[in-house]
C-alpha cells in the first residue's frame, strides 16, 4: 500500500532529525538532513527512470499495424493496389522500376 505525503516540515537544525514528513493516514517520521535528501534523490531516479521508458516506447504509427480490424487492413490493401494499378497506367517504365524495384530473390534451391 502507498502511503502519499501530505507535508514535509523542516525542523530546527539543531535536533538530530530536522526533517519532518508527515503522511495521509497523520503518521510521520523525522529524518536527517542527509537522509532526507537521499530519499529525494533516489524518488527523483525513479522518475526519471519511468521517463526514459516511457520514451523508449514504440510510437502508435509503429504499432498501429498490430491492432487493425481485418476491414481496416482490407481497405489498406485495396488502397495501395488502386495506387499500384494507377502507377502501371501513369509513370513511364524507368518511373515505374523506381518506384518499384524488382526484388532479387536469389537461388531458390537452398
Amino acid at each position: 500500500m502507498k502511503k502519499r505525503i501530505v507535508k514535509i516540515q523542516k525542523l530546527n537544525d539543531i535536533d538530530q532529525d530536522d526533517w519532518k514528513i508527515t503522511f495521509e493516514d497523520e503518521t510521520h517520521i523525522n529524518k536527517k538532513h542527509e537522509q532526507f535528501f537521499e530519499l529525494v534523490e533516489i524518488g527523483l531516479n525513479v522518475i526519471t527512470n519511468r521517463e526514459i521508458k516511457m520514451s523508449e516506447r514504440p510510437k502508435a504509427e509503429e504499432t498501429s499495424a498490430i491492432f487493425e480490424t481485418d476491414e481496416e487492413v482490407r481497405k489498406n490493401e485495396k488502397k495501395k493496389v488502386r495506387e499500384f494499378r494507377e502507377d502501371v497506367k501513369n509513370l513511364s517504365f524507368s518511373q515505374f522500376n523506381k518506384k518499384y524495384p524488382s526484388r532479387d530473390l536469389g537461388d531458390t534451391n537452398k
